[in-house]
């Protein structure tokens, strides 16, 4: 499940404002993900846009306050994705992939 604290920077104004919409995050992306939209549906907060690419693969526009942050919750979609930009979030992304490989390297 999405931590809670990807959502803390969320401001919602007015009447039914959707939370997405509002959001306040430093650091935004769309990424690619290789998965049904419905199973990255049931991993984001509500509001969170996520757009079909057919029966495997779909697109969400995701957001966090760091680039470090980001790339943690995209690990916790449980499915593969890809991110191109922006370059904090590759880099991110890349550090936290070799962390991990040194983790369980033998």
């Amino acid at each position: 499940m999405w931590n809670a604290c990807a959502v803390s920077a969320i401001r919602c104004t007015g009447s039914g404002a959707s939370p997405a919409a509002t959001a306040t995050w430093k650091c935004r992306t769309r990424v690619t993900v290789r998965a049904p939209a419905e199973h990255v549906r049931n991993r984001l907060p509500p509001g969170i846009t996520v757009e079909p690419l057919g029966d495997n693969a779909c697109v969400a526009e995701v957001g966090s306050n760091t680039p470090q942050m980001l790339a943690s919750y995209l690990g916790m979609l449980d499915a593969d994705f890809e991110v191109t930009e922006p370059p904090e979030l590759v880099a991110a992304i890349r550090a936290l992939a070799d962390r991990y490989r040194q983790a369980v390297s033998e």
